[in-house]
C-alpha cells in the first residue's frame, strides 16, 4: 500500500525519470546494435591514400589472406593516442604471422603528419576524407576497431578502450596459441 501511495504522490517525478532513461537508452542503442550487423559479413571494401608520401594507396580487398585490424582514430582522442604504441608493438610482433593493422582518420592531413612525426607507427595511416569509410562501417565513437579475418569477413567490432588489446591481438592471430 505504501508503494502505491508513493507512486501516486510522485508520479510526475517518476515519469520524468522514466522518460529520461528512455531517451538515454534510445541514444545509446544504435551504438550497440548497428555495427554488430557487420559481424559475419564481408567487410566493405575501400581504397584510401596513405599519409606517407612514398606509400601506395591501400585497398582492403588486396589484404585478403591476412588478418586485418582496422582502427578508426584521431589525434584528439586520448584513448586512441594511448593505444597507438600498443598497436605498434603488436604490429611489429605479429605482422610476420599474418597481421595487418591500418589506421583510418578523417582529420586534416597536416595535423596527423605532425602527430606521426612525433609518434611514428609502423603500420599505414590512411586518410578517410569526409569519413566516408567510417560511415560505411557505422563508426559513431572513437576508437572503433573492426576485426577482419583472412577471408575478408568481419569477426568483431569493438569500441573505446581495449585494455587487453595486445593480448587479444596475439590470441586472434595465433588462434589461441600464445
Amino acid at each position: 500500500m505504501k508503494v502505491f501511495k508513493y507512486i501516486r504522490e510522485h508520479w510526475l517525478s517518476l515519469g520524468l525519470i522514466l522518460v529520461f532513461l528512455g531517451v538515454l537508452l534510445y541514444q545509446r542503442l544504435p551504438l550497440y546494435l548497428s555495427d554488430r550487423t557487420f559481424i559475419g559479413k564481408a567487410a566493405p571494401d575501400f581504397e584510401l591514400a596513405t599519409l606517407s608520401q612514398s606509400a601506395e594507396p591501400v585497398r582492403l580487398s588486396e589484404l585478403q589472406g591476412r588478418k586485418v585490424l582496422i582502427t578508426f582514430w584521431a589525434t584528439w582522442c586520448a584513448i586512441c593516442v594511448r593505444e597507438m604504441p600498443a598497436l605498434g608493438e603488436s604490429y611489429r610482433e605479429l605482422s610476420g604471422r599474418g597481421l595487418t593493422i591500418i589506421a583510418l582518420t578523417d582529420e586534416e592531413p597536416d595535423r596527423v603528419q605532425q602527430y606521426l612525426e612525433e609518434n611514428p607507427v609502423p603500420f599505414p595511416v590512411l586518410h578517410d576524407d569526409f569519413a566516408t569509410v567510417g560511415e560505411r562501417y557505422g563508426v559513431r565513437v572513437l576508437p572503433t576497431m573492426v576485426w577482419v579475418d583472412e577471408n575478408g569477413i568481419v569477426t568483431d567490432v569493438s569500441h573505446g578502450a581495449q585494455y587487453l588489446l595486445s593480448y587479444e591481438l596475439r590470441h586472434w592471430v595465433t588462434g589461441g596459441v600464445l
